[in-house]
């Protein structure tokens, strides 16, 4: 006995498919191959690195403690830099924030430690003892 159904529901699927790529737009159509185009070199990049990674042998070469801990420390000190910029970056605009709300708050005032500055630099001498 023969289904008639079963391939007539393969037909089915292939043919929506392409009434949906016909319905599109062309402009969606070109995007799509836009993208397409996109990420052709990202696959085939994949395709490489898996290629040369099959056919690739073993080394056989000696690592030593002198070279593995200077990349160590070499991993270790990227970090350590990008975490520094990062708090940089957040850092020094809330430190100007809060100096211009300090600054509000005295009302428009020089801030203490330039005033005792100032201060210290026009004191006069005293007069020596005879």
């Amino acid at each position: 006995m023969v289904h008639v159904g079963a391939d007539s529901g393969k037909n089915k699927t292939a043919g929506a498919t392409a009434a949906a790529d016909a319905s599109l737009s062309p402009s969606k159509q070109l995007e799509g191959m836009k993208m397409r185009l996109r990420l052709a070199p990202v696959f085939g990049l994949c395709g490489v690195v898996l290629a040369a990674s099959l056919i690739a042998t073993p080394a056989a070469a000696y690592i030593g403690p002198g070279l593995g801990l200077g990349v160590i420390a070499s991993i270790f000190g990227a970090i350590a830099a990008f975490f520094m910029m990062i708090a940089g970056l957040i850092w020094y605009p809330v430190k100007s924030m809060l100096r211009k709300r300090r600054e509000k708050k005295a009302g428009g005032a020089a801030p203490v430690a330039e005033a005792t500055s100032v201060a210290a630099e026009t004191k006069q001498p005293d007069a020596p003892a005879n």
